[in-house]
């Protein structure tokens, strides 16, 4: 039974769930939070999940776990994430709970599915893109369905179904398959010191966002301190695990760039693109992804200034959504370029997917904080809540220009990493 599923469905399922499960989880809590009064309750397991999906890539390589021990891990934690997640309705602490899981499981699921899916059993066939493809409808539709009901409970249980649905038979092919290569993550004889260190880590994010949200006077402070602890914390592992920074900042960027894309404009654009817009903008970015690695090869040698368009025509609202489209193509064509220089680079480390994620992160942090280092400061010097940059629609005509105001900021901070990156690119040619 298990090789009849594994010919007809294993692979589609593992490949399509891996590829949203980067956004899906996200996206599902963002709707959860915008229609639920937008309160601080909803707001705190959103924030929670972004933040664990970008740190958590820093857990894997200690754990003294195989990439293919941890991407069944993180399917684990998909399927836990979900379940919890259904009983939203009597609690939005079972969102926090089921955010943890979720937020680490969406960190490993992509990169450690990377790690296996070039090997000779995981060839993916244009019949299985197919498949993914009308299973993607599904999947769509169902989230359709809970947004209009407003019960998630329906897309969650769906989701929970399919990653059970490859537990097995995933474990079972990687126990008999013995060609597949299993490579051990190196940890230190220090695990529990490292582990200690990522947990405080994970916790100095979640209080600092927490503190911000809630407690305005305190929270620039107190951000100042952490986000100090917390650039120390990661140069330190990446110091103690030895990586080899070679294009770093640009990898970095491309994280930078990312967090704009999918963290920041889902928020800024609701004042005037609705609640429906997260839809649209998840749309835009997959397509734009998905020409930018097409094309690569065609238009690969402008894709910095192909992003610098991109956040230039963010600046007016009437072309918004036509920027974060280019965006998302340089995001396409950034992903490609990576790949081969770091396929250069690290061509005998079947980690590379590990570090490349990584470095992403350590610009996703940049992003976020920077972020909501402007909104806090814009707080306090107006003495308003926080809270209000998170709740558009009925906003004042002055918390509009204040979000404009950031909004240049963001863009003139994002063009001086391009041109940062576009310089050290440079260096590969």
């Amino acid at each position: 039974m298990i090789n009849i599923f594994s010919k007809n469905l294993f692979i589609p399922i593992l490949n399509l769930l891996a590829n949203i499960s980067i956004i899906l989880p996200f996206a599902i809590y963002f709707e959860i939070y915008s229609q639920n009064g937008k309160g601080y309750y909803y707001l705190i397991p959103l924030l929670l999940i972004y933040c664990l999906r970008g740190s958590g890539v820093f857990l894997g390589p200690i754990l003294k776990k195989t990439n293919q021990q941890l991407l069944i891990l993180s399917i684990v934690f998909e399927i836990l994430g979900y379940i919890i997640s259904c009983f939203y309705i009597t609690s939005p602490m079972f969102l926090v709970l089921g955010g943890i899981f979720l937020g680490i499981a969406s960190s490993w699921g992509w990169p450690y599915f990377l790690s296996i899916r070039e090997l000779p059993y995981f060839k993916i066939k244009k019949n299985d893109w197919i498949k993914s493809g009308l299973l993607l409808v599904i999947i769509l539709l169902t989230f359709w369905i809970s947004y209009n009901t407003k019960i998630y409970c329906f897309i969650f249980i769906l989701l929970s179904f399919l990653y059970l649905s490859v537990l097995i038979p995933l474990s079972h092919t990687l126990n008999t398959n013995k060609n597949l290569i299993s490579v051990t993550v190196s940890t230190s004889t220090k695990l529990f010191t490292q582990l200690f260190l990522f947990l405080l880590l994970l916790s100095l994010l979640f209080i600092e966002r927490y503190a911000r949200a809630i407690y305005i006077e305190s929270s620039v402070i107190v951000a100042l301190l952490l986000v100090s602890i917390i650039i120390f914390l990661v140069l330190r592992h990446l110091y103690k695990e030895k990586i080899n920074t070679p294009y770093m900042i640009p990898a970095s960027v491309r994280g930078f760039i990312m967090s704009f894309v999918l963290f920041y404009t889902p928020f800024y654009s609701l004042s005037y693109l609705g609640q429906k817009q997260i839809f649209l903008i998840y749309c835009l970015y997959l397509l734009g992804f998905e020409i930018g690695s097409i094309f690569f090869k065609i238009i690969g040698s402008y894709l910095y200034y192909i992003c610098i368009f991109g956040l230039l025509l963010t600046l007016n609202s009437f072309s918004f959504l036509i920027g974060i489209f280019i965006c998302s193509v340089f995001l396409g064509l950034q992903n490609n370029r990576i790949n081969t220089i770091y396929g250069k680079i690290y061509m005998q480390d079947s980690n590379i997917f590990i570090k490349k994620y990584q470095f992403s992160s350590i610009g996703s942090f940049f992003f976020q904080f920077t972020y909501m280092l402007m909104i806090g400061f814009l707080s306090i010097y107006n003495n308003q809540e926080i809270l209000n940059f998170f709740v558009p629609a009925n906003g004042t005509k002055s918390l509009r220009t204040q979000e404009n105001i950031v909004h240049f900021i963001l863009i003139g901070i994002s063009l001086i990493c391009i041109l940062k990156a576009r310089k050290e690119d440079h260096k590969y040619d």
